[in-house]
């Protein structure tokens, strides 16, 4: 199906010409009234006044800061797509069980519900005959928060196959269920309203961390997202980027096989990513990488629940730990009443990791997390939860920190996101206002313009 759909969409591709850009009256590494001239995808002069080509497009920054373009290094491309025609079914939009009876009533049709964000505390565990009691006319799958289960009726249950006597509930079975669909959820004007809608958060790269991703995914998602430079991790037959290794601390992997894991991708020259949320997770991903070495840019993904011994043998490990900050905010409040109070203070640190010269980068992972990168910023610097609580006010970071966790460059050498010289690759994020304005508040609403390869990508005169 990936070959039709990538042989179709190739039609359908928009080719952005290579004509050379001329930025005037930006703040470039704290000076201000400076212009960029951006040609063959480069920054190729600096300076006041610059002349402008014939053909040269020229555009005015009117003060704002240049920034380098941002990159999300955990982000789930298809599924954050195929949840824009999704169900809220857990908080902030669903909190009750009327709630949820409500949002999936108002679905219009016949066809499948596809329901996301579920979690416990708006009607208990969900299983097969759970979901029939408030929707049985119309086949229901129901995604929990996680993105590990999933829970369908009976409905659905019959739809694709499964025995009389099963639950409904399919845990990491994400790639069966989509074979047994009978939908494409790879729709092209998701995808393409996608790719404009994170250029026009600043973003310039992503890195798509679902593990069955193969080198054919990576083709097909380059094509759907033109905006962007996308890189991908995945499954062990993909030819480079990471190989994805997930850790579920219910059913833990054979921990000879795992190491032989690590072994063979570091074998094929591959760096790994290990999903690890859990504080049994995050020592069983550790106990692993000691055992078999690291690799520098081996990658902790979450790391949610890290206590001080943890901290320590990262450090020790040289191991880079993938963040969402956003969580906080968004899930913040069911942390402070779900987590251990022991526990509270070891979730999502950031401090920690930074004065413990702990490697550390941002992501996303939406569609569990906002996909706009400024909430997460912004979040690292707050640590305010949606209701208005803070969490972990010592794990704070500042602006130029948090900004940080979204730069470019190699996971072991993370490129000044805020310094621009000539010869750097013309991927930037300009702001609508000087830096030290934009610092005190922190939304993707400052971003003026986004340039990949020095061509626009996205132009807030031209979109709003």
């Amino acid at each position: 199906m990936q070959d039709v759909v990538l042989i179709c969409f190739r039609g359908m591709v928009r080719h952005m010409g290579r004509t050379s850009i001329l930025i005037r009256n930006l703040e470039i590494n704290g000076r201000t009234g400076l212009d960029v001239f951006c040609d063959g995808g480069v920054a190729r002069n600096i300076g006041r006044d610059l002349p402008a080509n014939p053909g040269t497009r020229v555009l005015d920054a009117s003060g704002g800061a240049l920034l380098r373009g941002l990159h999300d290094r955990h982000i789930h491309l298809f599924s954050l797509a195929a949840s824009r025609g999704s169900v809220p079914c857990g908080p902030p939009e669903t909190v009750s069980l009327d709630d949820l009876v409500r949002q999936l009533g108002n679905v219009e049709g016949r066809g499948w519900i596809r329901g996301i964000g579920y979690h416990e505390s708006v009607a208990g565990e969900l299983n097969k005959r759970r979901i029939d009691e408030f929707c049985d006319s119309r086949p229901v799958r129901i995604q929990h928060r996680t993105g590990k289960l999933w829970v369908l009726n009976s409905a659905a249950c019959e739809m694709v196959g499964l025995p009389h006597d099963h639950d409904g509930q399919l845990f990491r079975q994400d790639k069966w269920l989509r074979s047994k669909l009978a939908t494409n959820e790879l729709i092209f004007d998701e995808m393409r309203g996608l790719s404009r809608e994170l250029a026009s958060f600043g973003l310039t790269h992503v890195t798509d961390a679902t593990p069955s991703n193969d080198n054919q995914t990576h083709e097909l998602l380059q094509e759907l997202m033109p905006e962007l430079s996308v890189s991908v991790m995945g499954n062990k037959t993909l030819a480079s980027g990471e190989r994805k290794l997930i850790l579920d601390d219910f059913k833990f992997p054979e921990f000879d096989q795992f190491c032989r894991d690590i072994d063979d991708a570091h074998d094929q020259g591959r760096n790994i990513a290990v999903h690890c949320v859990t504080q049994p997770e995050v020592v069983f991903a550790l106990e692993a990488v000691r055992t078999v070495g690291c690799r520098p840019g081996d990658r902790l993904e979450h790391a949610s629940v890290t206590d001080d011994g943890c901290l320590e043998l990262m450090k020790e490990l040289s191991l880079t730990v993938v963040t969402q900050p956003s969580l906080v905010r968004e899930r913040g409040d069911r942390y402070l009443a779900d987590v251990d109070v022991h526990e509270q203070p070891w979730l999502y640190r950031a401090r920690s990791f930074l004065d413990s010269d702990v490697g550390l980068a941002g992501g996303s992972d939406a569609p569990f997390g906002n996909p706009d990168p400024w909430v997460s910023i912004e979040a690292a610097v707050d640590r305010v939860t949606t209701a208005g609580s803070v969490l972990n006010a010592s794990e704070r970071i500042g602006t130029e920190e948090a900004l940080h966790l979204f730069a470019p460059g190699s996971i072991t050498d993370l490129q000044n996101t805020r310094v621009v010289n000539e010869g750097d690759a013309a991927d930037f994020c300009v702001l609508n206002r000087p830096w030290d304005e934009a610092q005190h508040n922190l939304k993707s609403e400052n971003v003026l313009m986004t340039v990949k390869g020095g061509q626009i990508t996205y132009d807030s005169a031209v979109t709003r």
